[in-house]
């Protein structure tokens, strides 16, 4: 009964916001559907060249306002979570810099490992290249590139992850949508304000 309720709790979920609205004319339905908020969730799985699932699966969500999809930052500022809003940015940024140093390792790693398969061949005119690949475990070039290539591989695969990540999960954000969508038909429904008081002089 547990992994059947865990299971259904990966399957991907459009949470709309369930809050009882009162009765709206035409244009105010419209300016309501425009400006709601409502939280799409999803399980995420990273898998390799073979197709096989690797680490864990990400159970993530997507805000929409309306039609539009929002990112997570822009969904924080619009429901007022700042501190939320905080750690977004921040795992943004180290997302950020592991994705440029991942590629600026494998570039390096790349270099190299190019670099000691070109010494480890030797050129002479007169006869065929000859090719040794005993001198390319040996050469500091290809230690140098593979050093680059798996300090980026592990960089990179780490940053993907953070990328889809969120600072809180699917159920607290979806109570985020529901208060914001309330105060959404408070402003909609509000009665209008009474007209000036004018003095006759």
């Amino acid at each position: 009964m547990k992994a059947l309720a865990l299971l259904l709790a990966l399957l991907p979920v459009v949470a709309a916001a369930q809050v009882a609205r009162p009765e709206l004319d035409a244009e105010r339905l419209a300016a309501y559907n425009a400006a709601r908020l409502y939280i799409q969730g999803m399980t995420v799985a990273s898998v390799n060249a073979a197709g096989l699932p690797v680490g864990e699966p990400i159970h993530t969500w997507t805000a929409y306002r309306g039609d539009a999809p929002l990112t997570e930052m822009e969904f924080y500022r619009l429901v007022g979570r700042d501190d939320l809003l905080a750690q977004a940015v921040a795992r943004q940024n180290t997302a950020r810099n592991l994705t440029i140093g991942g590629g600026v390792a494998l570039a390096i790693g790349t270099v190299g490992v190019l670099l000691a398969a070109r010494q480890a061949t030797s050129v002479d005119y007169d006869v065929e290249p000859e090719y040794d690949p005993a001198s390319i475990l040996t050469s500091p070039a290809f230690l140098i590139g593979m050093a680059g290539l798996t300090a980026g591989g592990l960089m990179v695969t780490y940053a993907v992850p953070l990328t889809r990540r969120r600072a809180t999960h699917a159920v607290a954000a979806q109570e985020m949508t529901e208060r914001y969508n309330v105060e959404i038909l408070r402003m909609l429904t509000a009665p209008p304000p009474p007209p000036p008081i004018t003095l006759d002089g």
